[in-house]
């Protein structure tokens, strides 16, 4: 029985360029760009003609699911610069003075590698067998994935389950999570109408003697998708703090106090969840909505302040996103009330671009996380290196991970970020004094997604890391 299509796209290259939102570097390649590369082989030179006949199936295509991909394994190739001509001849007629330079950042990818896409097939739906076939035999036409210079062979079949079951390789599932760092374009319904418009656009570009930048594709969805093997990714919410007065863009506590940031944004949540649900006291067990309410020190440079300015509101592993959305919604404009005088003391605002920016650095996918606030180990390692190492291992199971995840650990007292401070500096609530705490760099054998909090006060912004 015919349960799926299979799309194989076989790379001639071991390097792939293709890159993602943002301009990162994508592997494997999205399902839009597999959608674009068969429309332009579809209609590459004497195959457009017959295009009337094949544009139903297309139609169909776009309208599927997201496909699950199986592919060959690929890790980040190191960077390299490229000098080509620009497009400014009147200006400067010698082509040597017209180069400008391009870095790439390709993927390096096994020899022959092979990248399967597989959409589901209603096999007892005549129609859609027959869209499906015809996709498969465009597959053939295909001509490059990714830049011009990643040339491939296209191949298309229909599989049963067991054969689709069989294809080797790693395994990529479709996931619509919307919080997640990257996520991989994919088509939806008048995707196709919108990659030709974008076609024709870019005919047009020189017409009435002057040069019109060509469309850009708007109309397409994105999905994150996960590695067979790996955690989901943890959906949030993310606000900036902003002052009461206005006089400044934002309000920034010392990274020392996290603890507190948290306390007073976990009292915030709760107030608004209260008015949301039932207008009154709710059990204890409800108010936190199983939230880890985490602030974010200022890193990625070195010339850093550490300063908290912006929070994020984090379900666990394996949440649906559909508390993080109520988060978004409802707790912009509340207010952040010290404790015991109940001074407001700054509100929570919607991120800007700049926000977003740094809430990306804690939440984008990595190999390597180091703590910018000291992991609380959860027990007494009695000051032995090694029975902190297992508490640690312990952490990380409570925290939802494997310890067979990682692959070396270091732990030590003395902070990796600048802006960081030593453990002992950081206010704890009383039932986290007294415990041990370290500053912790992890390596992992997969790249998994932030964010990342490990450790007793994981829940409360200590523990938190951010890729390496």
């Amino acid at each position: 029985m015919i349960n799926y299509l299979c799309i194989s796209v076989s790379f001639l290259d071991p390097l792939y360029h293709g890159k993602g939102n943002g301009g990162a570097s994508e592997w494997p390649p999205s399902p839009l760009r597999l959608f674009q590369a068969l429309v332009a082989g579809s209609n590459a030179g004497c195959h457009r003609r017959s295009w009337s006949a094949k544009e139903s199936a297309f139609q169909w295509l776009e309208k599927c699911e997201p496909p699950e991909i199986v592919a060959s394994p690929a890790r980040p190739a190191l960077a390299y610069t490229a000098y080509v001509p620009s497009n400014d001849s009147n200006k400067k007629l010698d082509r040597k003075d017209r180069l400008t330079s391009k870095v790439h950042r390709p993927h390096r990818i096994a020899e022959e590698a092979v990248v399967h896409y597989l959409w589901r097939v209603d096999s007892l739906d005549c129609k859609t067998v027959e869209s499906a076939d015809k996709i498969a035999k465009e597959a053939k036409k295909l001509l490059a994935l990714g830049w011009g210079i990643d040339v491939v062979v296209g191949n298309g079949r229909l599989l049963s389950s067991a054969e689709a079951d069989a294809i080797e390789g790693e395994r990529w599932y479709p996931r619509r999570i919307k919080q997640t760092a990257q996520r991989w374009r994919v088509p939806k319904e008048g995707t196709l109408k919108d990659v030709i418009k974008v076609y024709e656009s870019g005919l047009r570009r020189f017409e009435e003697a002057s040069y019109r930048p060509p469309d850009k594709l708007r109309i397409y969805d994105e999905v994150f998708y996960l590695k067979g093997g790996s955690v989901l990714p943890r959906p949030f919410a993310d606000f900036a703090l902003e002052p009461l007065n206005g006089r400044f863009q934002r309000r920034a506590f010392s990274q020392t106090d996290a603890a507190k940031v948290s306390a007073m944004l976990r009292h915030a949540a709760s107030k608004a969840w209260e008015r949301y649900v039932t207008g009154g006291r709710i059990p204890r067990s409800e108010q936190s909505l199983r939230f880890s309410y985490l602030p974010l020190p200022s890193v990625g440079h070195p010339h850093v302040d550490g300063m908290i300015r912006r929070v994020l509101i984090v379900e666990p592993y394996g949440g649906d996103g559909s508390h993080a959305d109520w988060a978004s919604r409802h707790l912009c404009g509340s207010e952040l009330t010290e404790p015991t005088t109940q001074k407001p003391l700054a509100r929570l605002a919607q991120s800007e671009s700049d926000d977003k920016r740094m809430v990306e650095t804690y939440v984008k996918s990595s190999n390597q996380w180091v703590s910018v606030t000291p992991v609380v180990l959860p027990g007494f390692d009695e000051g032995k290196y090694e029975k902190a190492l297992g508490l640690l291992r312990k952490a990380v199971l409570q925290a939802g991970l494997t310890v067979e995840m990682i692959e070396d650990v270091i732990l030590r007292k003395a902070p990796f970020l600048p802006g960081s401070e030593h453990p002992s500096a950081y206010f704890r609530p009383d039932y986290l004094r007294g415990m041990p705490a370290w500053h912790v760099l992890l390596q992992f054998h997969e790249q998994i997604s932030g964010p990342l909090a490990i450790g007793a006060g994981r829940h409360i912004g200590l523990g938190l890391f951010v890729p390496a």
